[in-house]
């Protein structure tokens, strides 16, 4: 039997009569999270001076997991309503990181907690409006990519230098190898005329690199916090499966943007549309995986064609990618699986 839906203002569909269960915490989550805030600024801010390659490395894995589970838990606070607990760990959080960085360290000590904290405040506030889970979820992407470029921009000239002379040096020895390897001069100038060209593209769309790990980073904990929110409410589905996933129409003109921006623009300006345009893709070939994913299900096809057919995809690199996201672009306006007009319940 079909339950009947009644759209709010805000445009989401749910159950007549149905209510979003606020309130505060249970105590053992509210204390991980709390926790989890302090444990982030010792491995984000306190890694020890002179420590060795591995005790980094431990650190920034540490801090990169921790990013995920601040992006649910953070969230998770908010939407019950439990403000004291989340701002006054802040303020601890940030204390902590202060007297471990320095003031040296202040700007990314600032960014990066405010990244975490907007982003997060606007999934939880953002569910209890009961808005669609769409622009929830592009709210946070855009606050984390402003507060990502914002936390970029003073360190980049740095980031470009650094970058600059690992090239350097990785073309010293890469032509140091194959000499020693006898190869030929002709040979010798082609593979690193490759190399410097792989390089400068890698430079190029560094920042969108930088970006969409952060997006990455919030993506997961986001998913992670949709389960959550789905296992305490009753009637309401917020979380689709991945085959239900599409781009929606309304970032066209941002992709036009950044295609005129390519087109028209200067230097500088295709520099900035390159990243735009990279970034969208990744959405664009993910929507198409799903899509394709959904007509391979739909048709039924033997698991050991399906490996191959992902296979050949694979294989295919640039052409591949390319197919994947002008599927995913087509179908942000053709809706071929008619995603648009599924209710949540």
């Amino acid at each position: 039997m079909a339950l009947a839906v009644e759209p709010d203002h805000t445009g989401s569909d749910y159950p007549v009569g149905s209510t979003v269960q606020t309130g505060h915490a249970g105590g053992t989550g509210r204390i991980l999270i709390i926790i989890a805030m302090f444990l982030f600024s010792l491995f984000r801010f306190g890694v020890p001076e002179g420590a060795s390659f591995g005790t980094i490395l431990l650190f920034s894995m540490a801090a990169y997991l921790l990013t995920i589970y601040l992006f649910y838990g953070i969230s998770w606070l908010a939407y019950l309503r439990s403000g004291y607990s989340l701002w006054s760990s802040l303020l601890g959080a940030i204390v902590v990181g202060y007297l471990l960085s320095g003031i040296g360290e202040l700007w990314m000590l600032v960014t990066t907690w405010t990244m975490l904290i907007s982003a997060s405040v606007i999934t939880g506030r953002m569910n209890i409006d009961r808005y669609k889970q769409m622009p929830i979820y592009i709210g946070g992407l855009i606050a984390v990519s402003l507060v990502g470029v914002a936390q970029m921009y003073p360190v980049w000239t740095e980031y470009v230098r650094a970058i600059s002379l690992l090239a350097a040096d990785m073309t010293e020895q890469l032509t140091i190898n194959l000499q020693n390897a006898g190869a030929e001069q002709s040979l010798i100038a082609d593979n690193i005329q490759y190399f410097q060209k792989a390089m400068d593209v890698t430079v190029r769309l560094l920042p969108a690199a930088l970006i969409l790990g952060i997006m990455a980073q919030f993506s997961v904990g986001y998913l992670f916090f949709l389960r959550a929110v789905d296992r305490r409410e009753l009637f309401i589905q917020r979380l689709r499966p991945m085959l239900e996933w599409k781009m929606p129409f309304a970032m066209t003109p941002l992709l036009i943007v950044g295609i005129s921006m390519r087109i028209l623009g200067s230097e500088e300006f295709r520099v900035i549309a390159d990243n735009l345009l990279a970034i969208l893709s990744v959405f664009y070939c993910v929507t198409g995986l799903a899509l394709v994913e959904g007509i391979l299900r739909k048709i039924k096809i033997p698991i050991w064609m399906k490996v191959l057919f992902y296979l050949m995809l694979f294989l295919t690199h640039v052409i591949g990618y390319i197919v994947t996201v002008m599927l995913g672009f087509v179908d942000s306006f053709a809706d071929w699986r008619k995603v648009q007009n599924r209710p949540i319940v």
